[in-house]
């Protein structure tokens, strides 16, 4: 993604205030370990949203459904929490934090409360660096995806679609499918998530924006 591109995205994204009251001051930021980010500073209420690209997605996926899964795999448990306290902390708190997998982007979206910052950041960073991927949500999240495409499967709009895909990309990378298939989604392994986050979730092919109620020294 080209930094011009991504500055139209800091644009829409923080379009919940109103650019008619004032033109909002863009900061880009650089921690000592090479992280970027860009910032619009707003106090107007004690709440801070980011979102998170990586410029990866399913058609780099080795095994089809990888990054799919992966996505529903990073809130289900990470460092000391488990799936239930994780997500548990999550609602008593009032944090969001969500991951999803298109074409050639890995997401995240995060919302918390100003007072929850350190906290919700902290979680934010487990997710990350310490994902759990215990067994009972590793088994559950695969029968949700596998039945999801039973489902398509069944579903006239989904296989008219996919016919079309298949005979007009056939031979490329477009034919993939991002929830994979029965058989791609079974081969896959907690190995697999694991080496998906070490080597795909990385620092430089990371795109941050950040707005709300936090300062450039405290997101640094």
């Amino acid at each position: 993604m080209k930094k011009i591109s991504f500055c139209l995205f800091i644009f829409m994204l923080f379009s919940f205030n109103s650019f008619a009251e004032y033109t909002p001051k863009i900061d880009e930021i650089k921690t000592d370990k090479g992280i970027k980010a860009y910032l619009i500073k707003d106090n107007k209420y004690p709440i801070i949203a980011m979102s998170v690209y990586f410029k990866t997605g399913y058609v780099d996926d080795n095994v089809e459904g990888l990054s799919n899964f992966v996505s529903g795999m990073l809130d289900e448990g990470a460092g000391d929490y488990d799936s239930k306290a994780f997500n548990g902390l999550l609602f008593d708190k009032g944090i969001d934090i969500s991951f999803s997998s298109s074409k050639d982007i890995f997401s995240i979206s995060f919302t918390t409360l100003s007072e929850n910052k350190e906290l919700a950041f902290k979680l934010l960073s487990l997710c990350l660096k310490s994902p759990r991927f215990d067994d009972e949500p590793f088994l559950r999240v695969k029968e949700q995806i596998k039945t999801g495409i039973n489902m398509s499967k069944k579903n006239q709009g989904d296989i008219a679609f996919k016919n079309w895909k298949d005979n007009a990309f056939k031979g490329t990378y477009l034919t993939k499918e991002s929830e994979g298939n029965l058989e791609s989604v079974e081969k896959i392994t907690k190995d697999d998530l694991k080496e998906y986050v070490k080597t795909r979730l990385a620092i430089d092919n990371m795109y941050i924006g950040v707005v709300g109620d936090i300062s450039k020294e405290e997101l640094i």
